[in-house]
């Protein structure tokens, strides 16, 4: 443990003009000082530590206390969990934090469990317990030792040069200084101070904030986006974008909410007909004021892989208002089209084609109130296409009376045709599909293509809560169009492996004994692929020991419990049962094995298997190719292969890579 295991973090908050400074090796729980100190009987407890903190303008926070270092109030206290000093107040310049050089110092003392024996004339300290070398080094650089009292001052306390730590039990722990020698009193405590330090240059302009609002009266919806660019360059780094978190407050006319309408972390924010926001209500004309919070959080430098310690936060509030007016085109001919739809009904039972000549007046204020949308949307001249509704009502009454200096409600205009969500629309679909669901009464249906008892062109009215007929429409069917000609046909493709197990992992395990043990991770879950007769398994397999020239460690292969042994019997030999071990100076054995179904009914695979051996010299020797019949012990969509050793009288056997390809019969 070095001084430079510590770390910590300093975080500026721009909003308050504080500042945090947290230990990142002890924060949450200390868990990473334990880790540091596995095998004494210290731990993250015993560890107290201080700040000292640095402006252009001079020390701000911690001199008198760091430079002396007393650590009676500290800062962090493992023994409490505490890691971090927050709400140090930061130097300003008028209102801002004060830009410029900062520097930061942070040093911990860890309180050693042993006893403290004394000072010896030879220029050190005794003690009674642990061998500290391991964790100090025998000759350390930086680090400080100090004798202090837990009780009433004993007249040992100081704080010295540590410049040599023995080895072996009860550590002895020289210094530079000169010291009267002593008996230790029972109060007296020794311990081990480390320190660190870090410079940052923060220079730090508050991004401005683009809001835009805009609303529809098409849709009945106001949407407010954040378009801000929150990155920021600070000097010395490279441009930084923060993460963000919105919070989203819209003031709105009482007609549509009463309360602002809140959101959190979205954007852009959508409220009005179909949202999830005020029952999806639909919005009001009328002034809104939209009031946006942004929490920014600026990761500025790292300390080591993945660890920032230079950070900075910020919030901002941006307010956006925005009024919301209509058009009243729509409101004006309303009553128009809400008469030429009635007329149109009224006929249906009484003249079809006068009600026909009504309906294709009707698909064209459709079609024109499509066109109308998209101008709307696109920005262009919308307001032309509701004069040509207008034409095609002319005939009808129109009448409608808007007073716009009062907030009114905005109906989506997509269903404004007698004033209510719940005005007729006309809906196209296949005979397959069916009606719409969910139709109200006076809606229109028209088949665009057969199916099932439907013909393309047939017309339903919604009435009554049922669909009834009214008449098809379809012309004549036309000439059939010439036959294209016919595309090449594409190449097959050629037959794959499917890789149905692959640990590539190494997963090395020490064994002890003489009974074979299975590798960790290299077992495959039952494997369901083998059915029919020629599914084929491709296994492969590479074994490592490290009992070069000793007592052979052995390895083999399990296919549903039935063995594959790698190890060496002199002949006459079993042609299945063959064993090959890890023998002079072979260092690794490659098996790559073949099982074939030969076989459905009594579960039967055909074993083709080839050994290879490599020495530490890079010699291959090939062991060659073997065959053995089995029979599985259970069927065949229900095989586990998995890979065991075992040592001989010293080293370890390690099985570096298991995989299982499949092989799907023609």
């Amino acid at each position: 443990m070095q001084n430079s295991d510590l770390k910590f973090r300093a975080a500026y908050y721009v909003s308050t003009k504080k500042l945090t400074m947290t230990d990142l090796v002890g924060n949450p729980a200390g868990a990473s000082y334990d880790a540091m100190l596995a095998g004494y009987t210290e731990t993250a407890d015993d560890i107290v530590g201080i700040f000292k903190a640095q402006s252009p303008a001079g020390v701000f926070y911690g001199g008198t206390a760091y430079n002396a270092n007393d650590f009676s109030s500290p800062d962090t206290d493992g023994n409490t969990s505490d890691w971090d000093e927050a709400n140090i107040t930061l130097p300003t310049s008028g209102s801002d934090i004060l830009c410029g050089a900062y520097n930061f110092y942070y040093k911990i003392r860890l309180t050693l469990v042993t006893s403290l024996k004394g000072f010896n004339a030879g220029g050190y300290f005794t003690t009674l317990g642990d061998d500290y070398s391991p964790l100090l080094g025998t000759a350390p650089t930086g680090l400080k030792v100090q004798i202090y009292s837990v009780g009433a001052p004993t007249g040992h306390e100081g704080t010295y040069t540590l410049t040599a730590v023995s080895s072996g039990a009860n550590s002895t722990f020289s210094i530079s200084e000169t010291v009267t020698p002593f008996v230790a009193d029972a109060n007296d405590r020794i311990a081990i101070i480390f320190e660190t330090t870090k410079a940052f240059t923060y220079c730090f302009t508050r991004p401005e904030t683009d809001i835009d609002i805009e609303s529809s009266c098409i849709y009945s919806t106001l949407t407010a986006t954040d378009d801000s660019s929150y990155a920021v360059s600070f000097a010395g780094y490279s441009t930084v974008t923060p993460t963000i978190t919105r919070a989203w407050s819209i003031t709105c006319p009482a007609g549509y909410s009463a309360t602002p309408i809140t959101a959190g972390n979205v954007n852009p924010l959508t409220i009005g007909y179909g949202t999830s926001y005020n029952g999806g209500a639909n919005i009001w004309t009328g002034n809104y004021i939209a009031q946006l919070t942004s929490t920014l959080t600026y990761y500025v430098e790292l300390w080591g892989a993945g660890v920032f310690w230079a950070v900075v936060h910020d919030t901002i509030v941006s307010t956006s208002p925005h009024e919301v007016s209509c058009d009243t085109c729509f409101c004006d001919i309303k009553q128009c089209i809400e008469n030429l739809y009635n007329k149109y009904v009224g006929y249906l039972n009484t003249s079809p084609t006068k009600a026909k000549t009504l309906l294709d007046k009707i698909i064209r204020v459709y079609g024109a109130w499509m066109m109308y949308q998209i101008e709307e949307r696109c920005g262009g001249d919308y307001a032309s296409w509701c004069a040509v509704i207008s034409d095609i009502v002319l005939s009808e009454d129109c009448q409608c009376q808007t007073d716009t200096s009062v907030s009114a409600e905005v109906v989506p205009l997509a269903l404004q045709v007698s004033g209510s969500l719940t005005s007729p629309v006309i809906t196209f679909g296949t005979g397959a599909a069916g009606f719409p669901a969910s139709p109200t009464n006076g809606d229109v249906h028209i088949f665009n293509a057969d199916g099932g008892a439907y013909t393309q062109g047939d017309i339903y009215y919604y009435t009554g809560g049922a669909w009834v007929f009214q008449f098809n429409i379809t012309g004549a069917t036309g000439a059939t169009g010439a036959t294209g000609a016919a595309g090449a046909t594409g190449a097959a493709g050629a037959d794959g492996t499917s890789v149905v197990f692959d640990n590539s992992l190494e997963t090395p395990t020490t064994l002890s004994g003489a009974v074979y043990a299975a590798f960790t991770g290299m077992t495959t879950p039952s494997l369901t692929y083998l059915t029919a007769l020629g599914d084929k398994y491709i296994i492969k397999a590479r074994f490592e020991t490290s009992a070069i020239a000793k007592t052979p460690d052995t390895v083999k292969l399990v296919i549903d419990g039935l063995d594959m042994y790698y190890t060496y019997i002199p002949a006459p030999f079993n042609v299945f049962v063959i064993e090959h071990p890890f023998y002079g100076s072979v260092k690794n054995i490659d098996v790559v094995a073949e099982a074939v179904v030969v076989d459905v009914a009594t579960k039967k695979l055909l074993i083709k298997y080839h050994v290879i051996y490599t020495d530490t010299f890079a010699n291959v020797t090939d062991g060659g190719i073997m065959y053995s019949l089995i029979t599985l012990t259970s069927a065949l969509n229900d095989v586990v292969i998995h890979a065991e050793g075992k040592i001989g009288a010293t080293g370890t056997v390690a099985c570096k890579v298991l995989s299982v390809e499949f092989l799907k019969s023609v």
